[in-house]
């Protein structure tokens, strides 16, 4: 039997339990077609918290301004 990454060894299964079929070993995907999609969205997400950000800057600026404004 052919050892198999990530698995138990089962070469000495046939001692046990007579003849032994190997199962087709499935190979892993290759690429991942949601991680284009998830990092278009992280992307999209990372600015508009730049913008958030930018308008509390704004807003605490302003704030602020009319805290120390005499009156």
């Amino acid at each position: 039997m052919q050892r198999q990454p990530g698995s138990r060894e089962a070469r000495w299964s046939h001692l046990l339990c007579g003849a032994v079929t190997e199962a087709p070993v499935a190979s892993p995907p290759l690429a991942n077609p949601v991680a284009p999609a998830i990092s278009q969205q992280i992307a999209a997400l990372a600015q508009q918290l730049a913008e958030l950000e930018q308008t509390v800057r704004t807003l605490q600026q302003r704030v602020d301004t009319l805290e120390n404004r005499p009156e």
